[in-house]
């Protein structure tokens, strides 16, 4: 089994942190697999079989100040180093989507806003995963990553 933990402290904005959890695990085309007050069970779809897929455990502890602990924690039944790059890789993906997307939320800021920006952020982040696997040219990759950007 491939495991990996992170954690980051999340400053809290207009919108609750387990909403934007929520919203992200959706964003990243994943299943919540279960949640209660302070906690999600997400589970990965499509990436490999049922049996192998990867599922988060995602724990929010707020300090009373503003501010919160994201803790997460991923597994994976599967094993070796490719598995353990990718869980890792996967997690702080995860908490650096929580993390910008809760930096964009702010009173000048409405949802829509917010999640353009954040759906921005998820291609430009996949079409760097493709361009770094070999599977985009550099010239793809431009004229892709324009794209995005002009919407």
């Amino acid at each position: 089994m491939s495991e990996y933990r992170g954690s980051d402290i999340i400053i809290e904005g207009d919108i609750p942190i387990m909403d934007i959890i929520l919203d992200v695990v959706e964003e990243l085309g994943w299943i919540v697999k279960d949640k209660g007050k302070g906690w999600v069970t997400a589970k990965e779809k499509g990436r490999f079989d049922h049996y192998n897929s990867l599922k988060m455990d995602i724990e929010v502890r707020p300090d009373g100040t503003g501010r919160s602990d994201l803790i997460v924690h991923a597994v994976n039944s599967g094993h070796g180093p490719v598995q353990d790059e990718y869980i890792r890789s996967q997690v702080i993906r995860f908490i650096d989507s929580v993390r910008m997307t809760a930096e964009g939320v702010g009173p000048d800021r409405t949802r829509r806003e917010m999640g353009r920006r954040f759906s921005i952020s998820v291609e430009l982040r996949r079409l760097a995963g493709l361009y770094d696997e070999g599977k985009l040219s550099e010239e793809e990759y431009g004229k892709a990553k324009e794209k995005v950007l002009k919407g």
